[in-house]
């Protein structure tokens, strides 16, 4: 039955005035909170899990040694005085403060600056440092967090049993206080001061960031690299000391390189960690070999999403416009004919650098990665035993095992429609984790992902990132560096006596 005119007419007043009364839920501003994320297609989680198990107690971003021992230092100042978690933290500036005016002032640093140097320097050149000031979080503190560079050591001290893993900064069962204490002589009660002058600094040098020979120093690479049985020995341990005897036996073999690309060729693209009597025996070198090998495709991803997402123009652009684009880099040619001009893989067994190859050709991103990519997905069936299962993880999607079974669907049929069906899967895929992701914050909803779909449409709010993930060789080479194991050889390195020792 229809409404009479009156009762619709009164019904559009009653709306209206509903409109006015309520736009949208009263406790949210309309719309989304969008911000770049990090991870936008999940493809690293593998590598970096194994990386973790591989070389427990060094991280991407824990480049100096000697910072482990200022952080010690502070948890048994923390115990002896029974400083709650807001003093001890105080402590810990102030510490990292002094230290690194110090270190500065020795300037013998082997692989870095002590952390806050940028803040740090400038007041050294006025006579005399304010630690007040410079160990309070903010623009003039030498850090802006509360605990100053302590928070991305933490996960490594705990590991490395230098501290307690208890929520509160407590020294570990590993924490060897007379070493700490003699290594780090005069930091505490210069730590104490208001200010110090570089005269008074000056007579601190012994906090230097090389710990060669240094008691703590010595402790310290007792601690990343003995190799005789020691008390306690678990099996994150066992790993990381295989690993460290893995890179020192291939500066041996590759004097003058780099820690990657020693590491890379001896592990990876030789037979040398398996026949070098020192290092044999070690299962973690095949998984190394794994790992390395899977961080090429884990970089050929961000690489290319990276690029499709910098070919997104003005407002926004159609999902199938942007597939059609990324195709046409492509020529008209089946996938069987793409790869049959890629290079070998492997040869008597040994992987062989076609990846290196491939990103060395002159081919725009989009070809050479994919090319990359398929390379991986090549490998799936060559690799066997450890380094087969550290290179394939779980069969996930992306994955190099997931890449061989794309490779025998579309083996026969046209690149480029495999590249638009590729397209439009990472851009769902990027849409489903950076929902997935998301979060209410102060009552908006906050989705980290530097492109969003609307109805078939992207927008792009920034251009997003790409890159190799990090296996943390080159910072275990650097504390390996700063504690005396390895020293300058050109633009490389060489063991020195106590590495040799070490091996």
């Amino acid at each position: 039955m229809l409404k009479k005119s009156s009762e619709v007419g009164a019904g559009r007043v009653a709306l209206m005035n509903a409109e006015q009364l309520v736009r949208g839920p009263a406790w949210t501003p309309p719309g989304l909170d969008l911000a770049a994320g990090r991870f936008p297609l999940a493809v690293e989680a593998h590598v970096i899990a194994m990386t973790g198990r591989l070389v427990p107690g060094a991280t991407t971003v824990t480049t100096n040694a000697r910072y482990y021992a200022v952080h010690a230092l502070a948890a048994l100042e923390a115990e002896a005085r029974d400083l709650d978690d807001g003093e001890a933290l105080v402590l810990v500036r102030r510490l990292e403060v002094v230290f690194a005016a110090a270190a500065l002032l020795a300037d013998d640093a082997v692989i870095s600056s002590p952390h806050g140097a940028g803040r740090i320097a400038p007041m050294l050149k006025t006579g005399e440092i304010d630690i007040d000031v410079l160990a309070t979080p903010g623009a003039k503190g030498h850090s802006d967090t509360n605990g100053g560079f302590s928070g991305p050591y933490r996960g490594s001290e705990i590991a490395l049993a230098i501290l307690s893993p208890d929520s509160r900064l407590r020294p570990g069962e590993r924490c060897n206080e007379q070493a700490i204490r003699s290594g780090l002589r005069g930091l505490v009660d210069a730590s104490s001061a208001s200010t110090l002058t570089v005269s008074a600094l000056r007579e601190l040098a012994h906090l230097s960031l090389n710990a060669a020979g240094t008691p703590d120093g010595d402790w310290l690479l007792d601690l990343f690299a003995k190799p005789d049985p020691v008390e306690g020995l678990d099996k994150s341990d066992s790993a990381r000391r295989a690993t460290v005897r893995l890179l020192l036996a291939a500066i041996d073999h590759h004097e003058g390189l780099s820690f990657s690309d020693a590491f890379h060729s001896f592990v990876a693209f030789s037979d040398g960690a398996l026949q070098d009597p020192r290092t044999r025996e070690f299962a973690e070198a095949q998984a190394w070999r794994g790992v390395i090998l899977r961080r090429y495709s884990v970089g050929a991803w961000r690489r290319l999403w990276q690029w499709i997402v910098s070919q997104i123009e003005g407002r926004e652009v159609a999902i199938r416009d942007l597939a059609s684009v990324c195709a046409e880099s492509f020529q008209p040619e089946t996938m069987a004919a793409f790869r049959s001009r890629l290079p070998p893989t492997a040869e008597n067994g040994l992987p062989l650098r076609a990846e290196d190859e491939i990103r060395r050709s002159i081919a725009p991103v989009p070809l050479a990665e994919v090319a990359v990519l398929l390379s991986g997905g090549q490998r799936a069936a060559e690799l066997s035993g450890q380094a087969a299962d550290a290179f394939l993880g779980r069969h996930t999607v992306l994955g190099p095992g997931w890449v061989a079974g794309q490779t025998a669907i579309w083996n026969d049929r046209p690149m480029r429609d495999f590249i638009v069906e590729l397209v439009g899967q990472l851009v769902k895929r990027s849409q489903r984790i950076a929902y997935k992701k998301a979060k209410l914050k102060d009552g908006r909803l906050w989705v980290p992902t530097r492109v969003y779909e609307r109805d078939g449409m992207l927008v792009r709010t920034s251009a997003e990132g790409g890159g190799d993930v990090g296996l943390r060789i080159d910072q275990l080479g650097g504390i390996l560096a700063s504690l005396g194991a390895v020293s300058r050889e050109g633009d490389g390195w060489s063991l020195s006596p106590k590495g040799r020792e070490l091996l």
